[in-house]
């Protein structure tokens, strides 16, 4: 749950290469990019900024597109720190899915909280 950020990033990225470039991505191919990213992603919340990096690693093993197209993102890398944001809401989400799903939720006193 807590990798959403960085792990939307990387498909999302992935995907506006593909298109860039021309390369029809099939669904095995995109099924491959998911779970792929997915542990990609796990390296990449540790240190800030490293979500570009961990995207060149990631189109390295995948080679769909050319590595010559990050470039591009370079651009608006500085402007993609809602990376952060998903990733704590991403745990928040968790965290109360996990307790509703233990059923040890105090309405009452979630209610009052998040009015607050």
């Amino acid at each position: 749950f807590n990798l959403a950020g960085t792990n939307l990033y990387l498909t999302t990225a992935i995907m506006f290469l593909a298109h860039l470039a021309g390369v029809e991505i099939a669904v095995p191919e995109l099924l491959a990019v998911l779970v792929i990213c997915l542990f990609t992603s796990l390296g990449s919340t540790s240190v800030a900024g490293s979500a570009l990096f961990t995207l060149i690693a990631t189109l390295n093993i995948l080679q769909l597109v050319p590595l010559e197209g990050v470039g591009l993102l370079l651009g608006v890398e500085r402007l993609m720190k809602c990376r952060s944001l998903t990733n704590v809401l991403g745990n928040c989400v968790a965290c109360l899915a996990i307790c509703g799903w233990q059923k040890s939720i105090d309405h009452e006193v979630l209610k009052r909280e998040l009015n607050h």
